[in-house]
């Protein structure tokens, strides 16, 4: 199995949801594999300092209702896919934005950093994205996200549109808290925290594309 593939399952492993078989191969992969052991710790690293966010790191008020109300209405889609994956990637926008908030806090006890609503229409990396991509080595994520969109696209009519919304609305709240990421990377572009936060995110990104191409049709 490639690190690819593990990668896909580190969520399910850390959340006890695969197979004693399964797990064991992943323990012996990432014994083996610098690289994923390092996405393990990374992501180990971000359940932990969203575990440990004070209560007053939440978004403002007037913008949690509509995080919050993205996150609800994946669950109630959640019976139809099978899995968890709109669920988990609301849910890690909400964690990824929070962490980088306690940063920019942190650093400057500057006003919070939130991701605004997004629209229903998916907008793509930025430029100042994609230019971090190129430090964490990921030249080919532009072409990883494009062909999986197409795919995605190529299967809108056997998906309900409520599906469709929420998936879309899900990748644009990755892109804006990937953005706000990359900013942050801008300001102090040799930290490692942030860095592993943005390959965090895309891998959550591209996740979320995998898992909504192989959903089963729902019309």
């Amino acid at each position: 199995m490639s690190c690819h593939e593990w990668t896909n399952r580190i969520d399910d492993f850390l959340d006890g949801r695969l197979e004693a078989a399964e797990a064991e191969g992943l323990q012996v992969h990432i014994a083996g594999c610098p690289s994923c052991a390092d996405e393990v710790a990374s992501i180990r690293e971000l359940r932990d300092l969203a575990a440990a966010l004070p209560r007053s790191l939440e978004p403002p008020r007037d913008l949690w209702p509509g995080i919050e109300a993205r996150v609800s209405a994946t669950k109630v889609v959640r019976g139809r896919f099978g899995s968890r994956a709109v669920l988990a990637a609301a849910a890690a926008v909400v964690i990824v934005s929070s962490v980088v908030t306690a940063y920019f806090i942190g650093r400057s006890q500057a006003v919070m950093v939130t991701v605004e609503p997004p629209s229903v229409v998916e907008s793509g990396p930025s430029e100042v994205l994609l230019a971090s991509f190129e430090g964490l080595g990921v030249n080919n994520y532009l072409d990883t996200r494009t062909e999986l969109l197409d795919a995605l696209d190529a299967r809108k009519h056997e998906l309900s549109g409520e599906t469709m919304e929420v998936v879309m609305d899900n990748l644009l709240l990755i892109d804006q808290a990937m953005d706000r990421i990359a900013e942050a990377l801008g300001e102090d572009p040799e930290n490692d925290f942030l860095m592993k936060q943005l390959a965090g995110a895309y891998r959550r990104q591209i996740d979320l594309l995998q898992r909504a191409v192989r959903m089963p049709a729902e019309v």
